[in-house]
C-alpha cells in the first residue's frame, strides 16, 4: 500500500465523517503534513490531501475497506491500541502507523478483509472512548483511496503481478495479509499483529525506535506561539523563536543580556556575545568536567594533546565559570532594579489608589448627605401633595355644586329674561298711553287757560276770534303763545 520513498505524498479520498475537520485547524485546503520511518535511518515524509464525499443518505456508508483512526493520543502505546483492536483482530487485514506534523499523538490505517467489518468497525467505534479511564475519544474516517507519488518521477513501479512477501523479525515467518494482520509500525518495520501484541517492549525489535510517538511538551514561543525554530534561554528559561522566524529570542537577549540560548530539538547552544556556537563544550557524566564532542555527540580524544587538552578545557571551565557568574550577578543586578522599578511603581499605585479611595469616601459622604436632603424633601413634599389633593378634592366638590347652582341661575335668568321682556313690552304701552294722555291732559289745560283768558279779555269781538290763530311754544311746555290773524276755529285773546 506504501512504498518507501522520500518526499512521499498521499491523497486520501475520506468520507463519512465530519470530526476530522476540526482537528485540522491551521492546515489549507485539508491537507495534513505526515512522516514515519526511524530518522537515523530512512525517513518517509509527506502530505495526506483529505477530499470529502457527499451522499444523499446520512445512513448510507462508503463502500472503502480502509479506515483511518485519527488524533490517537501519544500516550496510548502500541499495545493499549492492539488491546483495542482486539475484539476486530480476526477482521484486519493491515495495521500501519503513521505520525502526522501536530505533536503528542499519531494516526493509525485499517484494511478490513470485508466491507461489512468496516462498517460494523465504524457504527461501533466511532466517537466512542478509548478506555472507561481516560477522556480520549476514537475518530474514525473513511480511506476511499491511498496514492503515494515521489517528488521526482512519480513513484516506484513495482512488477505486474509479482508481490515479495516480507518476514516478520519477531516470528520470522511470512507475512501474508490474507492470511494473518501485518503492522507497520512508525519506522516503518512490518510484523504480525499478534506477536507485537505479546512484545512488552515499546520500540521496535530491529532497530529500537519508538513504536508510536513519544508525547512532548507544547513547547512554543512566548510572544508569537509559533513552534518552529525554537531557542530557551540559558539564563532564566524564557522560550522564544530564533532570528529566521520573528527573533524574539534576540529581542530576549537585547532587552536582558543574556548571552546564551539553546535551540530545541538539537540542543546547540548559541553565544550572542561570540556569535558563534558553544554547544561542542559539554559536561562529561563520570566527573562533571567539561569535553569536546563532536557533530554526533561523540567525545574527541587525541592521546598526544590530552593533557594540553585537559589544561585548555579547564581554563575554559573555569572562563564559563566565570561568564557564567557574571552572567548571573548581571541577571540579579537586572532583577533587582526591575524589582525596585515595580516596588517604587507599586507603591505609587497604591498612594494614589488610597488617594482616589479617600475621594471616593467623600464623594460617597457627600451623596449620602444629598440622598438624605433629597429624603427629607421627598417627605415635606409627599405632605404637601396629601394636603393639595385634599384641597383639591374639596374644590372640586365646591365646583360641582357651583356648577349645579349656576345652571340653576342660568335656568332663572331665563325666566326672568322673559318676564323682564313681558314688562318693558308693557311698559313701552304705558308710556304710549301716557303720551297720548299728556297730550290730552294738554290740550285740556291749553283749551281752559285759553278759555279763561278770552273771558277776561273784553275788547275782542267774536269776529276776531274766529279768524285768530293761535301758536304754541315748545320750548315753555306749561305756556301758550296766540296769535289773531283772521280765520280759524280759536281766535287769540290779545290783540291790540
Amino acid at each position: 500500500m506504501f512504498k518507501n520513498e522520500p518526499n512521499l505524498k498521499s491523497t486520501d479520498d475520506n468520507t463519512g465523517s465530519d470530526d476530522y475537520n476540526s482537528n485540522l485547524k491551521g492546515t489549507k485546503n485539508q491537507v495534513v503534513r505526515f512522516f514515519s520511518g526511524n530518522p537515523a535511518v530512512e525517513t518517509v515524509e509527506g502530505f495526506l490531501h483529505l477530499y470529502k464525499e457527499v451522499f444523499d443518505s446520512s445512513d448510507l456508508l462508503p463502500s472503502s475497506h480502509m479506515i483511518s483512526i485519527i488524533c490517537i493520543p501519544a500516550t496510548f502505546c502500541l499495545q493499549d491500541l492492539l488491546q483495542f483492536l482486539r475484539p476486530i483482530s480476526n477482521d484486519l487485514e493491515l495495521i500501519r502507523i503513521v505520525k502526522p506534523a501536530s505533536p503528542n499523538e499519531y494516526m493509525a490505517l485499517l484494511k478490513f478483509r470485508s466491507l461489512d467489518s468496516a462498517h460494523e468497525f465504524y457504527k461501533t467505534f466511532n466517537d466512542t472512548p478509548f478506555n472507561s479511564i481516560e477522556p480520549d475519544i476514537c475518530h474514525l474516517v473513511f480511506v476511499a483511496k491511498i496514492e503515494c507519488i515521489s517528488s521526482e518521477n512519480g513513484g516506484g513501479k513495482a512488477i505486474p503481478n509479482a508481490v515479495e512477501l516480507p518476514v516478520c523479525a519477531v516470528c520470522l515467518e511470512k507475512m501474508d495479509e490474507s492470511v494473518e494482520g501485518i503492522l507497520t509500525i512508525l519506522c516503518n518495520h512490518s510484523f504480525h499483529a499478534p506477536c507485537m501484541a505479546q512484545c512488552e517492549d515499546t520500540t521496535c525489535p530491529v532497530c529500537r525506535y519508538i513504536q508510536t510517538p513519544m508525547p512532548v511538551a507544547g513547547n512554543k514561543c512566548i510572544q508569537c506561539s509559533i513552534h518552529e525554530d525554537l531557542w530557551i534561554c540559558l539564563i532564566c528559561g524564557e522560550v522564544g523563536c530564533g532570528r529566521y522566524a520573528n527573533g524574539h529570542a534576540y529581542g530576549h537577549f537585547k532587552e536582558t543580556a543574556h548571552t546564551y540560548a539553546m535551540q530545541l530539538g538539537s540542543n546547540r547552544v548559541w553565544d550572542y556575545v561570540g556569535e558563534n556556537y558553544v554547544h561542542r563544550l559539554v559536561l562529561n557524566k563520570m566527573d562533571g568536567k567539561l569535553v569536546e564532542v563532536d557533530n554526533r555527540g561523540n567525545e574527541v580524544i587525541d592521546p598526544s594533546t590530552l593533557l594540553h587538552q585537559e589544561e585548555k578545557i579547564e581554563s575554559l571551565s573555569l572562563e564559563y565559570a566565570y561568564l557564567l557568574t557574571s552572567q548571573l550577578e548581571s541577571q540579579r543586578e537586572y532583577f533587582e532594579k526591575k524589582m525596585m522599578y515595580l516596588e517604587d511603581q507599586k507603591c505609587k499605585e497604591l498612594e494614589e489608589a488610597e488617594i482616589q479611595c479617600e475621594k471616593v469616601k467623600m464623594e460617597c459622604t457627600e451623596k449620602n448627605n444629598i440622598i438624605a436632603n433629597f429624603n427629607k424633601d421627598k417627605m415635606a413634599l409627599e405632605k404637601k401633595c396629601a394636603l393639595l389633593n385634599t384641597k383639591t378634592t374639596k374644590l372640586q366638590a365646591e365646583l360641582s355644586e357651583e356648577r349645579e347652582m349656576n345652571k340653576c341661575l342660568r335656568e332663572n335668568q331665563l325666566v326672568w329674561q322673559a318676564k323682564v321682556t313681558n314688562l318693558e313690552s308693557k311698559l313701552l304701552e304705558k308710556e304710549n298711553e301716557i303720551k297720548e294722555l299728556q297730550d290730552q291732559l294738554r290740550d285740556i289745560m291749553f283749551y281752559l287757560e285759553a278759555k279763561d283768558r278770552l273771558k277776561e279779555t273784553k275788547d275782542i269781538s267774536q269776529e276776531e276770534i274766529a279768524q285768530g290763530q293761535i301758536s304754541l311754544q315748545t320750548e315753555e311746555p306749561h305756556g301758550v303763545t296766540g296769535s289773531s290773524s283772521g280765520g280759524g276755529g280759536r281766535r287769540n285773546r290779545k290783540k291790540k
